[in-house]
């Protein structure tokens, strides 16, 4: 394993490999991975023993050189295919080659192998596009270890260019307008105004898409995705399919006897928009998302109320609900200021950081920010 992030506890949250390959990476190759680090972890629990905050891993597997059409398919029908039987002859290639493994008998250590390792992780893969959109987007890394240089700030970049474009629109209609802005304009309240404006098209022809929100325990509330929406009225949730900009509708599938996975439908920039959005609030998260109603799990899923959009106060925590207070906290802090170090979700539910959690009461972000301010 190339990197392993630990939460504040001291518990694994992410694993990431790295295949710098000049060919694609194929599908054996990732499967003798993926056993690799099962069979260790069957060896050897605490080699991924779970932050109960998080639930699931995530593995990462960089690959700039790309991966098989198979290898690639692997990952993105998780877990459809990891399976004792289909799994039974790479597993005996990787016993074999490794003393670690000598006295495990796959007939018998298989399954439970296989049904703990699912329960823990879930995969995904980052290629040659995507790696680089990532590197450029963190400047501190790509000014420090890459021979580029800055310019001018992306987000700075596409403020000019809206006002440019709004300037040309009302210019066709016969409208001459004149924009002057000798300032940067304070973020924080236009981060809360509610509009909806996607400056992701990788899904923008598609008109039926969908976003893995994640994995959790049948019983589980949601409430990272909760209070992402809260804090973001651009986004609206029906209780019924929806395909309008902006709009989403929730499916829970089952992931085995005791997970579910949470997905939205939405139209192609909706759902671009709501992955970078809830990856942005909750730095810990890996959503996924993809053309298509349906992200391969069995069945066509039910539908999942567990956001009420005619009533926001009411999707406020607990007061007595230390882990949706946090999540809380953290959703404003990074949507009022982005450049809050750290994740201040994690920090608050270890205890690492200390947070009034009262603030989490506050009506909007803003509020919750000035309060936290106050209370240190």
């Amino acid at each position: 394993m190339d990197v392993v992030v630990y939460s504040a506890s001291g518990k694994v949250v992410q694993v990431v490999q790295c295949k710098n390959y000049k060919e694609r990476f194929d599908a054996t190759a990732l499967r003798k991975e993926l056993l690799k680090l099962a069979l260790n972890s069957y060896c050897d629990a605490s080699i991924l023993d779970m932050d109960p905050v998080v639930r699931t891993i995530s593995y990462e597997l960089w690959c700039p050189g790309g991966l098989t059409d198979p290898a690639a398919s692997f990952i993105n029908t998780w877990p459809k295919d990891w399976t004792a039987a289909g799994l039974a002859k790479d597993a005996a290639n990787v016993i074999k080659s490794y003393s670690r493994f000598k006295d495990i008998d796959w007939n018998t250590a298989g399954e439970k192998v296989v049904s703990e390792f699912k329960a823990r992780v879930r995969p995904s893969y980052f290629e040659g596009a995507e790696i680089s959109r990532r590197v450029r987007g963190n400047l501190p890394v790509y000014e420090n270890f890459f021979q580029g240089k800055v310019v001018v700030p992306r987000d700075d970049l596409i403020t000019v260019a809206k006002y440019a474009v709004g300037a040309f629109l009302l210019l066709m209609t016969g409208v001459v307008a004149v924009v002057v802005r000798s300032n940067r304009p304070d973020p924080a309240p236009l981060r809360e105004a509610p509009s909806f404006q996607s400056s992701r098209s990788g899904l923008s022809q598609c008109k039926d898409a969908h976003v893995v929100v994640g994995t959790a325990r049948r019983d589980w509330s949601w409430a990272w995705m909760r209070q992402v929406l809260l804090a973001s009225p651009e986004f609206r949730v029906l209780p019924k399919t929806s395909r309008a900009p902006g709009e989403l509708f929730f499916k829970v599938y089952d992931y085995d006897s005791g997970h579910d996975v949470l997905v939205a439908q939405c139209d192609g920039d909706t759902c671009a928009e709501l992955a970078a959005t809830y990856k942005k609030l909750v730095p810990s998260a890996t959503p996924q998302s993809g053309c298509g109603p349906n992200p391969t799990y069995q069945g066509n899923g039910r539908g999942f109320s567990f956001f009420d959009p005619s009533d926001p106060e009411s999707n406020l925590p607990d007061p007595h609900d230390r882990i949706e207070s946090c999540a809380r906290l953290s959703v404003c802090l990074l949507k009022v200021d982005p450049s809050t170090q750290g994740d201040p979700g994690i920090e608050c539910q270890s205890g690492k950081r200390k947070f009034d959690l009262s603030c989490a009461q506050r009506k909007t972000c803003s509020e919750v920010v000035d309060c936290l301010r106050e209370r240190p």
